[in-house]
């Protein structure tokens, strides 16, 4: 059974820290309590940045938290403490003022038991040396050893520690597989920082990662500081259809020559991507300057972009992975790293994102304080490329430079600065700095004052939570898959997909215009079968406000304010029948023609169809129409096939794919 998660790890990595530096001395003797250097009261949590060091040189940054949210029994005799991550995952823990232990986990594949459990201090042990256990976890069995360093005085971004316990925990599989953890825990707080190294013989590859405390609560006392350290960037980006931003656009060439034009963006359409939406940024130079932007769990990412301007001529970016601008789990001043082969597929690019901290703006609205800077850099075989976003707090971008850089004779080839003169922000309009600077209060005050519709809100919770999902909590391990993928009646293109548990797509085809529509495709299927609990994450009362409709052959109306797209629903039988959307210039409505019953009750959507009309008005401007085919494999129903026809400009006819192949993640 896999046992590197991070939540288990920190966890283990208590096991040492329980006796005192001298030799000789016990523990219970230099009055040292346990229970100290492991605060376990319930809503206890800390807030850690994980630094993966990954085997292909490459570093990764993430969040991870963990809160003690209750008691439970393992058996008649022992109560433990529930430590639960931000991803579910949970470890068994019981702490006094002599033992510590671990008696299970979850890391999303179900509860496993370790036997017997880890026994991480028992006082009567002699001090100063490793010591050796053996487990069985689930049924794979393990050894473990663990060593003690004394105190050590340590740096993080929650603050300096003095005289922390140093220990060492050391694991080894059956396989050869270790696990060597070096971790530092202060008195009142608990795990402050902690470095760890997994080796796997199969692939002959260490990786290593770094965990340093960014805040916390501990009985009721906040370490660290939130804000200082990670940024919502939700709250920096507005993300809604029909929002609109006004410009100056200053480009200056290599010549020294400049010139300014009026730059309107506003966000008008989308498409699928992963398990979730990009919205299409649009601009007032014609339809071939744009971006699509996704906003999620995964950040702020340009997924595809097409420029005709001073910069490029008519070339289209498909970005893999997608273009990281920020992200919440971004620790300020730290650069995110990672590489992207260039269209001859001859050189890699190498990119790199990094949240520089806060500062003020002029702009012809006036001044913005505070603005979140965030810069992304690259280098092509020719040239570097710095891109300098400045993002208000609930306004978006009001500042961006630009250079390209020539590597041949280091001089800027091209630069630009756009600056904020106006925007439309959720149907508010603002002209000034200071209408800016209040938009996201008033917009918060607004939901908040806005009402809710009890019935409305229960109408759409059970269709929501009706539909087949495919849940990580509950055992869902992803998926890899050969496709075959015909588009307008061409030759088939073959594609490879992986699909995690947590619903990212890596898409693997030769030709980039084939792998974004593929992926478009995928991306759909994913989003139908993503959980969205806890429900009120989604849409709790701070997020979306409903009123209920009027009744309908098909069911009843439910519309929900907050929404990023305006979306209204028909709802009848426990499904969605309907749902209407606008995005900009045009409105459209999803039919839903026919569904799969599933087993337990839930459904599919399997036949649907989508028409769009010129917004406000019933003009059609487009449709298109979808026919999938789910089988059951295992456990899961996973899609067959698909035949996706399309009657809208600049889109292909008919889209067909045929999963010919597909293995579940072990």
């Amino acid at each position: 059974m896999k046992t590197k998660q991070i939540l288990t790890l920190c966890v283990l990595a208590f096991a040492c820290a329980l006796i005192v530096s001298l030799p000789g001395v016990r523990a219970n003797e230099e009055g040292l309590n346990l229970t100290d250097y492991y605060p376990l009261g319930v809503g206890n949590n800390w807030t850690y940045q994980i630094k993966q060091y990954r085997a292909d040189g490459q570093i990764a940054y993430r969040l991870r938290t963990q809160s003690v949210i209750g008691e439970t029994r393992v058996d008649e005799k022992t109560q433990v403490k529930k430590l639960v991550d931000d991803r579910g995952n949970y470890s068994l823990l019981a702490v006094d003022d002599r033992r510590f232990r671990v008696y299970g986990e979850n890391e999303g594949r179900g509860e496993v038991r370790v036997t017997p459990p880890y026994t991480m201090l028992d006082i009567s042990r002699a001090l100063g040396k490793p010591y050796a256990m053996a487990h069985v976890i689930g049924d794979e069995p393990l050894s473990s050893e663990g060593t003690f360093f004394g105190v050590e005085s340590v740096a993080t971004p929650a603050g300096a520690f003095r005289d922390c316990l140093k220990l060492r925990f050391h694991t080894t599989k059956s396989s050869g597989a270790t696990t060597t953890i070096t971790s530092f825990l202060a008195k009142d707080v608990g795990l402050v920082k902690e470095t760890y190294e997994i080796f796997s013989p199969a692939a002959g590859q260490t990786v290593r990662y770094e965990i340093e405390l960014l805040h916390g609560s501990i009985n009721g006392k906040k370490i660290g500081g939130e804000a200082a350290q990670t940024v919502k960037i939700a709250e920096y980006f507005p993300y809604r259809q029909g929002d609109s931003w006004s410009y100056d656009w200053t480009y200056r060439l290599a010549n020294g020559q400049t010139r300014t034009s009026d730059r309107k963006r506003w966000f008008e359409g989308s498409k699928f991507t992963n398990a979730g939406a990009a919205f299409k940024l649009v601009q007032n130079t014609g339809e071939d300057d744009y971006q699509f932007y996704a906003l999620d769990r995964s950040g702020l990412r340009i997924v595809e972009s097409g420029e005709k301007g001073q910069r490029t001529q008519g070339v289209k970016f498909y970005y893999d992975p997608a273009l990281l601008i920020a992200r919440d789990d971004l620790v300020i001043g730290r650069a995110y790293r990672w590489s992207q082969a260039e269209p001859d597929g001859k050189h890699l690019m190498q990119f790199a994102t990094t949240l520089e901290g806060f500062e003020s703006v002029e702009t012809p609205m006036g001044s913005y304080e505070n603005c979140l800077r965030a810069r992304v850099e690259w280098d092509t075989s020719t040239s570097r490329v710095k891109n300098v976003y400045f993002y208000a707090r609930g306004v978006g971008l009001v500042a961006y430079d630009y250079e390209v850089i020539s590597k041949k004779d280091n001089t800027v080839q091209i630069a630009l600065a756009g600056r904020l003169k106006a925007a439309t922000i959720n149907n508010h309009a603002i002209t000034t700095a200071d209408e800016g600077k209040k938009l996201w209060d008033k917009l918060a005050a607004e939901l908040a004052a806005a009402d809710d519709n009890p019935t409305a809100r229960a109408l759409f919770k059970e269709a929501s939570l009706n539909r087949y999902v495919w849940d990580a909590d509950l055992g869902f391990v992803g998926f890899t898959a050969e496709l075959s993928v015909k588009i307008d009646g061409g030759a088939p293109v073959k594609a490879k997909v992986r699909c995690s548990p947590t619903l990212d797509l890596e898409i693997e085809a030769s030709d980039p215009a084939a792998k974004a529509i593929i992926h478009e495709e995928m991306s759909q299927f994913v989003t139908h079968r993503q959980p969205r609990k806890p429900f009120d994450a989604w849409y709790g009362p701070d997020k979306a406000k409903f009123k209920l409709g009027r009744e309908t052959p098909e069911g009843r109306e439910v519309f929900i304010e907050g929404d990023a797209m305006g979306s209204n629903y028909v709802i009848g039988d426990k499904r969605v029948k309907q749902l209407s959307r606008n995005i900009g210039r045009m409105d459209f409505t999803i039919f839903q023609r026919k569904h799969l019953p599933v087993e337990d009750g839930r459904y599919i959507a399997t036949e649907y169809e989508a028409v769009y009309y010129l917004a406000g008005t019933k003009q059609e401007a487009g449709r298109e129409s979808l026919t999938d085919v789910y089988v059951k494999q295992s456990s899961y129903w996973i899609p067959k096939s698909r035949a996706h026809k399309i009657a809208m400009k600049g889109r292909p006819a008919l889209v067909e794919l045929e999963v010919t192949k597909l293995e579940y993640l072990k």
